[in-house]
């Protein structure tokens, strides 16, 4: 960009153009960048992978793993489930034993409510097939049908 600055100085210097050719040239060169890097306003903002869950076929054997492997210690358990501390997030390892499988993630949202969520999922994402469980969770799926969750920040399960 150096080199293209100099001719242009050049330019002007030798009455190529005006200064204020010159000027408006500098602007556009300056700014350029970061109109190239600008997004499209975003639906919500997400701030942090709330949680992932799996299902397994042995929750004890699983939790053994996770927790000798990444010394993650236990939130809530059950014998069907057991979720693991992650920092601000968590792994839910859940009984199945029909299918292992990674079931979802979930995406927290800053100040999250779930029936204002799910009506901009509606009318800006409906091929995404946005719904709501249990009343606070706002579910949908990405275009390779992979389903996630979205939910405050400060869910826990």
């Amino acid at each position: 960009m150096k080199n293209f600055i100099d001719k242009m100085l050049d330019c002007y210097e030798k009455g190529g153009i005006s200064r204020r050719d010159f000027v408006q040239s500098l602007a556009v060169i300056t700014a350029a960048p970061s109109m190239l890097t600008e997004t499209a306003q975003a639906t919500l903002e997400g701030k942090m992978l709330n949680h992932a869950t799996i299902y397994v076929s042995d929750v004890v054997k699983s939790k053994a793993f996770y927790q000798k492997l990444l010394g993650l210690k236990v939130s809530t358990e059950n014998k069907d489930y057991c979720n693991l501390d992650l920092g601000n997030s968590f792994l839910s390892i859940n009984k199945d034993e029909s299918s292992f499988r990674i079931d979802h993630f979930c995406i927290g949202i800053e100040s999250f409510d779930a029936e204002t969520v799910l009506e901009k999922l509606k009318n800006e994402f409906p091929s995404a097939n946005p719904t709501m469980e249990y009343g606070n969770q706002v579910y949908l799926r990405d275009p390779d049908n992979i389903r996630f969750q979205l939910s405050a920040t400060n869910y826990s399960g």
